[in-house]
């Protein structure tokens, strides 16, 4: 019985093809045409091929090589390895014969060649009568800038450009679009309370065209403008510029263009038209008078007749002359140019140039806060220090020029000697001495951080405070020439006079002088401590901010001649103008003013505290920065800066710190 099933078995593995392992593949049946059949004629112009191909033993798992084309002896090869049944072909040409064949391959790679079948394709079909989708015929209250909508379809799958045509005569439109793309279109500009007409003509890309129907629509009465909305000066404003520049804003929905009657005046119920039909959305006033309120308004005109009118709007002047605006605090006290270009640094990492009317230059950022004062070479190039351990040389047209590192941040303001060399302190306790070409002169090491702005002699000495107390004088080669202790902090940055007398202020609340050899010449107690740095003005009187919110004149005796209290403390350093005005900036908000007696002059409010140090232009015009993050510039009217030996914080208006310079 075994035998006859082994034997059973033996045969039925013959039959099958399987003896030891070996298959005999058969290749896949031969395809057949669904769609479109063969010799079909009128067939679409992106038509789907079908076909239905199958293996024994591998049923329906077949790839398809799919070939395609005008010539029955010539087909391409359009598609390898294909492995759908349905294939669809776009962009045929119309009446025109076009052959196929489909070859099958199995799993195994076993291949069986296809029939060429052929079909006819119909004539081209043109593109669908457009529809209207927006404005809908008939319309009413339609925009005077509406985007006509249509919609159109090419039933074989033809691109469809579209002939635009519009006017105000429905029988003489006007085409003012050729070949257009898209399905949408914007006319802007269109008259109120007025009927339109527009058709659109289809063309496919085998140039079959289609006329559309005229639609029409009427457009919407005119909406006047919005109402001017005051944006500068903004209502109540204060410390507004003798030569404000007038801006607002007003929109009118319909696109058309707007002009503006500007009033203005001091009499809040009489204003006077000072301009009519007035196109731009800002104007300038002039010539103002210090302290007044003024009052406008502005009333905002169509072509239609629509009118709107803003509410009246008031501000009063200051001797504000402009304000320029950083993204941080201004601690940094500005410097200015032989050319009349402002320099100053700013908490944003900016160090920023401004021309003298307010707009500007340009600006260089570094890595870091830049508390430092600028300082200007007699080549034009800029010295500053920032908070990322460098100080920079600039150009005088923004670019760098180089920049040394030191190894702690720089707060320091840069001095300049007669050969060009740059002095400056730094938190890493080191005053640099750097050569005009950037690099390292000589170091000079002191026992703590100095903040304090170096000053240099005649004789090319540089003298240094530090937060190790001391006051130091440094010969030029960079060796000790002297050291003065105080008992304080010796953030102040010194002075020097006519006959080489040092002044600077202490942490121990005294205001010192000091002889060139080091030794004490006299010193004078204050309330507080000292953070400024001292001014020398005429006949020897030195000025100085104080902690406890005084300014001092003292005598070159030594006796006060008088003091006058800000409202909180005056680290600011002070300067002085050539009618003999001094000008110091306080914690209080404050830019004081103050006549050669002592009494006020003036004082001008900003919105931040004034560490920042003022300086004199040759035009009067005192320039100071706030922790508001302004730079602001004041008409003085003084005769500019006092021609006195040390007349401002880091002795000229270029803060070279040098005596030589003045």
């Amino acid at each position: 019985m075994d035998k006859i099933i082994v034997l059973t078995l033996l045969i039925a593995m013959v039959a099958g093809g399987l003896i030891g392992g070996i298959i005999n593949n058969n290749p896949p049946l031969k395809a057949t045409e669904v769609y479109p059949l063969n010799n079909s004629e009128n067939i679409v112009l992106n038509p789907t091929l079908k076909w239905e191909g199958y293996d024994i033993e591998n049923g329906s798992n077949i790839k398809y090589d799919i070939y395609f084309g005008e010539d029955k002896n010539n087909l391409k090869l359009i598609e390898k390895d294909y492995k759908k049944n349905t294939y669809k072909i776009d962009n045929l040409d119309p009446i025109t014969k076009y052959y196929w064949k489909i070859d099958s391959i199995d799993s195994l790679g076993a291949k069986t060649e296809g029939d060429i079948w052929e079909f006819k394709t119909k004539e081209n079909s043109p593109p669908t009568t457009p529809v209207i989708l927006e404005p809908y015929n008939n319309a009413k209250n339609v925009s005077l800038n509406p985007i006509l909508k249509w919609k159109s379809i090419d039933i074989d799958g033809h691109n469809i450009t579209y002939d635009i045509y519009f006017g105000e005569d429905k029988n003489n439109l006007k085409l003012i679009a050729k070949d257009y793309e898209d399905s949408k279109y914007k006319i802007e500009g269109l008259e109120v309370e007025k009927t339109y007409y527009w058709k659109i003509d289809s063309i496919d890309s085998l140039g079959a065209k289609t006329e559309g129907d005229i639609w029409e629509f009427k457009t919407k009465e005119n909406t006047p403008p919005t109402t001017p909305e005051i944006i500068e000066p903004y209502n109540n404003a204060k410390n507004v510029s003798l030569n404000p520049i007038l801006k607002w804003k007003s929109i009118d929905i319909d696109g058309h263009n707007i002009k503006y009657d500007i009033y203005f005046g001091e009499d809040k119920n009489n204003l006077k038209l000072v301009k009519e039909g007035y196109d731009g959305i800002a104007y300038k006033i002039e010539g103002l008078e210090v302290e007044k309120t003024y009052y406008w308004k502005i009333i905002a005109k169509d072509r239609y007749g629509g009118i709107a009118e803003s509410a009246i709007a008031n501000f009063t002047t200051s001797l504000l002359k402009w304000k320029f605006k950083t993204e941080g605090k201004v601690a940094s006290s500005p410097a200015i140019g032989t050319d009349g270009t402002i320099f100053v640094g700013s908490d944003d990492h900016y160090l920023y140039a401004i021309n003298p009317d307010g707009s500007l230059k340009w600006k260089f950022e570094t890595n870091g806060s830049i508390f430092s004062s600028p300082a200007i070479g007699k080549d034009g190039t800029i010295f500053v220090g920032s908070d990322d351990n460098y100080i920079y040389a600039i150009n005088d047209n923004g670019t760098l020029k180089w920049k040394f590192k030191t190894e702690a941040l720089i707060r320091s303001s840069p001095a300049i000697g007669a050969d060009g060399s740059v002095f400056v302190g730094s938190y890493d306790n080191y005053l640099y001495a750097i050569n005009p070409d950037g690099s390292l002169k000589w170091r000079f090491k002191t026992g703590n951080w100095i903040y304090s702005s170096a000053a240099i002699g005649a004789d090319g000495s540089v003298f240094v405070g530090s937060y190790d107390n001391y006051l130091y004088a440094i010969n030029p080669d960079g060796s000790l020439k002297w050291k003065f202790k105080t008992n304080g902090i010796v953030y102040s940055s010194p002075a020097i006079g006519a006959d080489g007398t040092i002044y600077v202020g202490s942490y121990d609340n005294y205001l010192y002088a000091i002889n060139p050899n080091g030794s004490l010449k006299w010193k004078f107690k204050t309330g507080n401590n000292i953070i400024s740095s001292p001014m020398l003005g005429n006949n020897g009187t030195v000025y100085i901010g104080n902690g406890d919110g005084y300014i001092y004149a003292i005598n070159s005796d030594e006796s006060l001649k008088w003091k006058f209290e800000t409202g909180r403390y005056a680290d600011s350093s002070p300067a002085i103008g050539t009618d003999g005005t001094i000008y110091i900036g306080s914690w209080d908000n404050y830019l004081y003013a103050i006549n050669p007696d002592g009494s006020l002059k003036w004082k001008f409010e900003t919105e931040g505290e004034i560490y920042s140090s003022p300086a004199v232009g040759t035009n009067g015009a005192i320039y100071v920065g706030s922790y508001d993050g302004y730079l602001y510039a004041i008409n003085g009217n003084n005769g500019g800066l006092a021609d006195t030996l040390w007349p401002m914080f880091h002795a000229n208006p270029q803060h070279t710190g040098n005596v030589d310079d003045n």
